[in-house]
């Protein structure tokens, strides 16, 4: 790997508090949605009706939905590692995106989808909560499929970019298609990661 841009980047005095700032916003908003979705487990909310998802039962989607986003981590990260400035916009636009969520999760509470079949993370589940159990009620917007078109969003090129559109179409439909989430909130999900990337500043 090219690791130029991180010489560069710990050289620069400015550059360097920035990733520090950028990597602790993250993390911090992390471990204050923790405490917030165990919270939102807890209290009831409304059903919406959701035309697209009565004409089907929910399809179980759980490996290529975990598969395919697990997956393009690892892939955003190999392709971002050498323009770590980019890594660090991805980091303040994630931590935009995810204040963001919570305010919505906040404003509007929702009971799954009829027929959900719960999608089990152990990651997410590891991270959200010391009790392990799925969480069921943060639902909108979707916080798979806005992580990976924020991912999207970030790329340096328009291959990589359209990659990860492609990617994050997929699992959205999956998401649809499970019942784990309303498809409002998957189809609300792309802008809101458009927004969080356009607030969250310049990668240089």
């Amino acid at each position: 790997m090219n690791n130029h841009g991180w010489r560069k980047l710990w050289a620069n005095k400015t550059d360097r508090i920035v990733a520090v700032v950028s990597t602790l916003m993250a993390v911090l908003l992390v471990v204050i949605a923790s405490e917030f979705l165990l919270q939102v487990e807890h209290r009831s909310g409304v059903v919406i009706a959701d035309p697209i998802q009565a004409q089907f039962s929910a399809i179980d989607f759980t490996w290529p939905i975990f598969i395919t986003l697990y997956g393009s981590l690892v892939l955003a990260v190999l392709w971002l590692w050498s323009e770590p400035m980019l890594i660090f916009k991805a980091f303040r636009a994630y931590s935009i995106l995810l204040s963001l969520r919570l305010v919505c999760i906040w404003l509007l509470p929702l009971d799954p989808p009829p027929g959900m079949i719960i999608l089990p993370d152990p990651i997410i589940q590891a991270v959200a909560h010391a009790s392990g159990e799925p969480l069921t009620r943060d639902l909108f917007f979707s916080g798979h499929t806005s992580s990976m078109f924020l991912a999207a969003f970030v790329m340096p090129s328009a291959k990589k970019r359209w990659t990860f559109i492609v990617l994050g179409i997929l699992v959205g439909c999956a998401l649809i298609a499970q019942h784990v989430h309303y498809s409002i909130d998957v189809f609300v999900a792309p802008m809101a990661a458009l927004m969080a990337v356009a607030l969250s500043g310049r990668s240089s």
